[in-house]
């Protein structure tokens, strides 16, 4: 079979980063002649020397943290509709209860309220759902940082997860008062607040 051309969709894509990773595990694959990237549109076109099962190309991306779909442009454009209205519900949700965690937070520092279980419970019970709705920042982020390939997702999911993690492990520590030196604040409000303005760019 000669030369060729197709374009498909790729999931997980956000950054330049993003690619440049994207591109790169394509270009690897032999029989593939060039491997270019629309950012904005989240598709990729491939040129082809040959015939390749979609299987092949499929399982290379996904080594890098990348899922790679194959639709016709019609169902691109309903995908691409449906990602912007899925990305808007987030933003909604997570501003829901992020606005009033980063209100609470902020207050209790300026007032210099002690910590108390009431305090964690609430900001807790803020900051969980957040991190829930946002789980596929963690799920490619780590995906990618399995196959030594990090890109966006993987500094989020790193800089939100240790916020939440150490917010855990402070408030175990208050509430049964272990003394464990270092672990006395709180800080749910930022891993919290991080994920609504990150959701709030992607739509």
């Amino acid at each position: 079979m000669g030369k060729s051309a197709k374009t498909f969709r790729v999931e997980g894509m956000h950054c330049a980063g993003c690619v440049a990773s994207v591109e790169k595990s394509l270009n690897s694959i032999d029989g593939v002649q060039s491997a270019m990237v629309n950012l904005p549109l989240e598709n990729v076109r491939i040129n082809f020397e040959r015939e390749l099962p979609f299987v092949k190309l499929r399982d290379s991306l996904k080594s890098s943290g990348y899922i790679l779909v194959d639709e016709s442009s019609q169902d691109l454009s309903a995908q691409k509709e449906k990602d912007i209205a899925d990305w808007r519900r987030r933003f909604i949700w997570t501003g829901l209860l992020g606005t009033p965690l980063l209100i609470f937070a902020m207050w209790e520092m300026m007032v210099g309220a002690e910590i108390t279980w009431e305090s964690i419970l609430l900001q807790f019970c803020l900051a969980t759902p957040i991190i829930l709705i946002s789980r596929q920042f963690y799920i490619n982020g780590f995906t990618a940082l399995s196959h030594k390939n990090p890109n966006m997702n993987s500094l989020v999911a790193l800089g939100t997860g240790a916020a939440f993690v150490y917010s855990l492990i402070s408030s175990v520590n208050i509430i049964f008062n272990f003394g464990i030196n270092g672990f006395d604040q709180l800080y749910f409000e930022s891993a919290g607040v991080i994920l609504v303005f990150i959701t709030m760019g992607r739509f």
